[in-house]
């Protein structure tokens, strides 16, 4: 039930939330925190939630060096709640297959459900939730600009549908596509429930009017067609990774981007926001270097006074805020995530799974590059990263009781 209620609070608009004290409380958040106390019940964990522990001990510590113990501990609770914690509901309460099934077809409905809302804020630019909740609650949360012409695209209004901005909208639903497709796949689901089950996620694709999601999704399908056919092909495989290989090394000395630039202004529609982009690694640049090990904390990294002080990459924003510890121990966790993928399973629709999760992964840390994981989309990615603790776990008991029966 909790897991299930979770899954829901997440598509509840920002406007719902109340004030205690310093601190906003919204409907995921008090699940995670009820959440927390489940896992604090249950003590389960695994290797990957050990090293998020990592992650947010070294985040803290970066708030404590920058701002003192006192205002230190809210925002680095609230990263161990939206990032351990939501981790550890889906890697409790996803046990199985069966489970696993059903909160992502539960996912895929919510998506569904808010598909003709997000329809008609495109059409017409009338935020039909948003503007819903804003008149039961009060509260006025999203920001101003996304009701300006400057988040109108080809005629059509970029949609935030539930979420706070359009980019987290479509991000997210690029986060459930690759699952929703294994899960149809070993189904051996009908065309008619690929596209129903797709429908809702697709929407959010097409009406968010972002080419960080199309990007996402050309990035699953190229890899996951590159891991089925890697094998078939002998030879070649060495001659196409060493020319991909090139290509970056090419890209990297000679252009006057250099390559993580040249991908973050590669992921847009728009060629002014690629340049902002490009100008926030520049601003950025000293104030990393300066403060390398345990960044800036929330305090304003320097630029101009025109500028807008955010930053619109997950990567980025981490290192600038947190420092080198917590950017490699966030990076140690997506590049153990690839690696557990690469168990060989006897079963197809494991393997089906495994490759899913691979992709996913493989894709969020390149869409980190031009992509902020802020507001609910990191609860909601941690999430579903911990719902493959079960078939990870699964696969790892298998490989044990072969070697056991071998000896």
């Amino acid at each position: 039930m909790l897991c299930r209620l979770y899954i829901y609070s997440l598509f509840i608009p920002l406007e719902a939330f109340i004030k205690l004290g310093p601190l906003r409380l919204e409907s995921y958040r008090v699940l995670l925190i009820i959440g927390f106390f489940t896992w604090l019940k249950k003590g389960t964990s695994d290797s990957l939630h050990s090293i998020l522990v990592c992650f947010v001990l070294f985040s803290g510590f970066s708030l404590v060096v920058n701002h003192g113990i006192a205002a230190a501990l809210p925002p680095s609770g609230i990263l161990f709640l939206e990032v351990c914690t939501s981790y550890m509901l889906g890697a409790m309460y996803v046990r199985n297959r069966r489970d696993h099934e059903k909160y992502f077809k539960l996912l895929a409905k919510l998506y569904m459900i808010i598909a003709i809302p997000a329809f008609i804020e495109f059409s017409t630019g009338f935020k039909v939730i948003h503007t819903f909740f804003e008149q039961i609650t009060g509260n006025i949360q999203l920001e101003r600009v996304l009701y300006t012409d400057a988040y109108i695209r080809f005629g059509f209004t970029r949609t935030t549908a539930t979420f706070s901005h359009p980019i987290l909208y479509a991000i997210s639903s690029v986060t459930v596509i690759p699952i929703i497709l294994a899960i149809n796949k070993n189904n051996k689901s009908s065309l008619f429930t690929y596209l129903i089950s797709l429908s809702g996620l697709i929407t959010a694709i097409i009406t968010a009017v972002t080419s960080a999601a199309l990007i996402g999704i050309a990035l699953q399908e190229s890899f996951k067609k590159w891991y089925r056919i890697r094998d078939k092909i002998g030879g070649l495989k060495q001659v196409i990774t060493s020319s991909i290989y090139l290509a970056m090394i090419v890209i990297q000395f000679t252009s006057n981007r250099g390559l993580v630039k040249f991908l973050a202004m590669s992921m847009t529609l728009d060629p002014s926001t690629a340049y902002y982009r490009t100008l926030q690694w520049e601003f950025t640049a000293d104030d990393i270097a300066n403060h390398l090990y345990f960044g800036i904390g929330n305090n304003e990294f320097t630029h101009p006074a025109w500028f807008m002080p955010s930053i619109d990459s997950y990567w980025l924003l981490n290192i600038l805020q947190f420092g080198l510890f917590s950017q490699m121990a966030v990076l140690y966790f997506f590049a153990q995530m690839i690696k557990k993928t690469f168990i060989t399973s006897s079963s197809a629709e494991n393997m089906e799974l495994l490759l899913a999760y691979r992709v996913l992964v493989i894709s969020v840390m390149f869409l980190g590059l031009t992509v902020d994981f802020f507001d609910r989309m990191q609860p909601m990615l941690y999430f579903i990263f911990g719902t493959s603790a079960w078939l990870f776990k699964e696969e790892k008991l298998k490989n044990a009781n072969k070697t056991i029966s071998k000896r």
